[in-house]
Formats: C-alpha cells, structure tokens, sequence
C-alpha cells in the first residue's frame, strides 16, 4: 500500500492531525451541554451522550468487523474513517446555534431564580 517513504510520512502526518483534532471532542460535548442545557434537564442530556459515546464504543469495533469480512481490510478502514464526516458535521453545525442557546439557557435560569426569589 504504501510505496515510498514520503507516503508513510504522510500517512503519520495525517494520522496525527485527526487525532490531534477529534481527541477532545468528547471533552467538547460535555462543556458544551453545560452551558446550553437547563439545570433540570442536564442530567438527561448527560445521559444520552453518556450512552450513545458507549454503544459507539461498543458497537463500533461491530461494525468494523463486519465491514472487513465484507469489504476487505483497506475498504473497511477507509468506509470507517468516512463515517467521522457526518459526525463532524454535525458537530461543526453546533457551532451555529451555541451562542443562542447558552442566552436562552441564562434567561431561563435568571428567571427561576427571580421566580424563587419571590416565593422566598
């Protein structure tokens, strides 16, 4: 597969910056949950990133095998390194509506909190 030096460099390469920029990704999630979820609802969103980051955990090395008993083992590596495009999407596309829903969130908890106040 890899014909000279210069492609195994590049592989590496390559190999290190995917790592360097998905790695943190789950660390991302949870930061990014706790400011654009209601206090009363965290504990469910936690949940499900908890559950679906271990059925993928899980299912993942599944779904690999599969892959490779019905592709071949460089497909299958390839088809599994392109389902991290749908995921990064969907990530990047937080992007767009986080700063909306951390002010929602913040006028929503300013609210109880004068709501509390007054029962006090």
């Amino acid at each position: 597969f890899y014909r000279t030096p210069t492609d195994l460099l590049i592989c590496f390469v390559l190999a290190a910056f995917a790592g360097f920029i998905s790695a943190p990704t789950g660390a991302l999630v949870q930061g990014t949950l706790a400011n654009v979820v209601e206090k009363r609802q965290q504990g469910v969103a936690y949940a499900s990133f908890v559950l679906t980051d271990d059925v993928g955990q899980g299912g993942g090395p599944i779904l690999v095998a599969y892959l490779i008993e019905h592709f071949g083992r460089q497909r299958a590596f390839g088809y599994a390194m392109l389902m991290w495009l749908p995921n990064s999407f969907l990530c990047g596309l937080t992007a767009l509506t986080v700063e909306e829903d951390e002010r929602r969130v913040q006028k929503s908890q300013a609210k109880h909190e004068d709501e509390a106040d007054l029962i006090a």
